[in-house]
């Protein structure tokens, strides 16, 4: 029985369309890595102003993490994320290949792992305010900050909850997906404080990758739930 979705059902279309996405997030962080190695004297499209201003964001000091440009990061983070896309709509065999790290081994892994690397970011993010914009560090700030890592922190392990029951390969596999693409909204999350609470400026292609790892999540949790139901019905 072929538990993979065929590429014409809902699950197929809704891994089409994450993929045509995760391609043009790989198309705008070239253009964020290619902003951030140009001659400042060049000055980049969406270098608009003081605050709608690519240069200030992609050139500052959070816009690196040890010597490598966070776009470079994001780079290899969506090329991934394409490569798992596409071993999904192809029906790879994952029992077969990931033993003994099955998906569903790597579903509750990831949860934990995704879960503390949260709380991880959310420290960095709090220490980077603190230091470098203590003014901004305001009492609702740190609500927002607060919220959204207990937000997040529950949503790992809630997925694996969803997914734990059902014996699917294609639901442990998507689940993992979901994990994945919900990290990105975090960090995307994280950065844009950055910008707006230190830096003082905004990027506009970080916001389009943002707006589209959202979207990305949200089709993987749709998907996720989709191929489940299938699954109960097989």
């Amino acid at each position: 029985m072929n538990i993979f979705p065929a590429p014409g059902s809902k699950p197929g279309k809704l891994y089409t369309a994450i993929l045509l996405l995760s391609l043009t997030a790989v198309i705008v962080t070239i253009l964020l890595i290619q902003i951030h190695y140009q001659n400042d004297s060049v000055g980049s499209f969406c270098h608009i102003d003081d605050y709608w201003n690519c240069d200030r964001v992609n050139k500052s000091l959070f816009a690196e993490i040890l010597g490598i440009p966070i776009s470079i990061f994001g780079f290899l983070y969506y090329i991934v994320l394409t490569f798992l896309v596409s071993l999904l709509m192809k029906g790879y065999s994952f029992q077969r290949k990931l033993a003994p790290f099955t998906p569903a081994f790597l579903l509750k892994f990831g949860s934990i792992i995704g879960a503390l690397s949260i709380v991880g970011v959310s420290y960095f993010e709090l220490d980077s305010i603190y230091s470098t914009a203590v003014n901004a560090a305001t009492p609702a700030l740190l609500a927002w900050i607060a919220a959204k890592t207990l937000l997040f922190v529950a949503a790992f392990p809630a997925i694996w909850w969803y997914c734990r029951k059902s014996a699917s390969q294609i639901v442990h596999f998507n689940g993992l997906l979901a994990l994945f693409a919900l990290f990105g909204v975090f960090f995307s999350l994280y950065l844009t404080d950055i910008e707006l609470f230190v830096l003082g400026a905004i990027c506009i292609y970080c916001m389009i990758q943002q707006v589209l790892i959202i979207i990305i999540t949200g089709l993987t949790v749709l998907a996720l739930r989709q191929n489940k139901n299938v699954h109960h019905k097989l």
